[in-house]
C-alpha cells in the first residue's frame, strides 16, 4: 500500500474482508440483491460482512470530508 501512495495513488485498507460467498457469485450473475436472495446462513454472513463495509467506508469518507474541510 506503502508503494502506491508513493506512486500518486490514494490508496486505504479497509477492516473489512469479503469472502468468497456462492451468494456473491449469485448477485454477480442477476439473481437480485443480498437482500433479495433466500435468508442462508452464507447470505446471513454476507449481509454482516456488506454492512461492515459499508460502515467501513463510510468512516473513510467522513475522515476525508473533515481533512477537506480543515485542509
Amino acid at each position: 500500500m506503502q508503494n502506491l501512495q508513493e506512486g500518486g495513488y490514494d490508496s486505504y485498507l479497509l477492516k473489512t474482508e469479503l469472502m468468497e460467498r456462492n451468494c456473491y457469485r449469485e448477485i454477480r450473475n442477476g439473481y437480485g440483491t443480498v437482500q433479495m436472495l433466500e435468508l442462508t446462513e452464507s447470505v446471513k454472513k454476507a449481509r454482516v460482512e456488506v454492512m461492515n463495509l459499508v460502515r467501513d467506508s463510510e468512516a473513510l469518507l467522513a475522515g476525508e470530508k473533515e481533512v477537506a474541510a480543515n485542509g
